[in-house]
């Protein structure tokens, strides 16, 4: 694959409004005021008061919900396998990573930098509007180990309005933020879960 697509995110609903965000629309990846590192592709977004409730939990297909009752400490690495959860796409697991730390272009020019890039072979991909779910893994007992914050995809293929498709079956690509990277690079600390 020559580039790649940043996923979009859907305006129909206001949660909040962003407090912190390390991400230039004209160029891509940028070092958040006081740091000298990149952290990826973030925006920490402050929920309007007494409008939502706010809990750690991760919506999946069918309506399934699972609590959030941890998250990975060190960055992922090669071979680590996880499943995210997008605002369109739902629930797609059986990703592997393939790479960390990656400096990548996507197709419109931006440039992101300090991702984890992972793959899977067959079955539903990441699509469009599915920027900023969740990258997890799901426990024995049925709870999330947060692992991620989705930015970008592609696929082999690509269908006439330019996106993988639910029913495309073939390689897929993920670009994400480690979890570990957005809790260092993000202020207030760690979150308790």
């Amino acid at each position: 694959m020559d580039s790649w697509d940043k996923t979009g995110t859907d305006n129909s609903l206001t949660v909040g409004f962003v407090d912190v965000d390390n991400y230039n629309n004209d160029k891509g990846s940028v070092k958040i005021s006081g740091q000298n590192y990149w952290s990826g592709d973030l925006s920490l977004i402050k929920v309007i008061e007494n409008k939502y409730n706010v809990s750690a939990r991760i919506y999946q297909h069918d309506g399934v919900m699972r609590r959030v009752d941890n998250r990975f400490t060190t960055r992922s690495s090669k071979g680590q396998k996880f499943c995210t959860g997008g605002g369109r796409s739902s629930e797609v697991c059986g990703w592997k990573v393939t790479e960390t730390k990656k400096r990548l272009k996507y197709s419109d020019g931006d440039v992101v930098q300090n991702m984890t890039v992972a793959q899977k072979n067959s079955g539903s991909c990441v699509i469009s509007g599915d920027s900023g779910g969740p990258v997890y893994t799901v426990k024995s007992n049925g709870h999330i180990n947060a692992k991620g914050i989705i930015s970008g995809a592609g696929c082999d293929s690509v269908s006439d309005d330019g996106e993988c498709s639910d029913g495309w079956d073939g390689k897929c690509t993920v670009i994400f933020t480690d979890i570990a990277l957005a809790e260092k690079a993000l202020p207030g600390g760690g979150k308790k879960w």
